[in-house]
């Protein structure tokens, strides 16, 4: 999670970058820039988190139907001893 968070605010970063160099023309501070890029990777961990929390792809699944409901998480066996 915050590998991905990371990797999301890398790509701010460079796009950011890349935006003030060659599109607007102006430019902006460094710390600036990082302090956005920090906003980024808190927001993204954020999300992610949020998501994960939601199972998003579990619930998903199991509205559909049929037989890719995800498995219980019980024994609901007969004990083998």
């Amino acid at each position: 999670m915050f590998i991905e968070g990371a990797a999301i605010a890398v790509v701010y970063f460079i796009v950011k970058f890349l935006e003030m160099r060659f599109i607007s023309g102006e430019t902006l501070p460094v710390r600036i820039i990082i302090r956005d890029t920090s906003f980024v990777y808190l927001a993204s961990i954020i999300g992610l988190y949020t998501l994960k929390q939601f199972k998003q792809n579990d619930m998903i699944k199991s509205v559909g139907g049929g037989d890719d409901k995800p498995a219980a998480a019980a024994f609901t066996s007969n004990p083998d001893f």
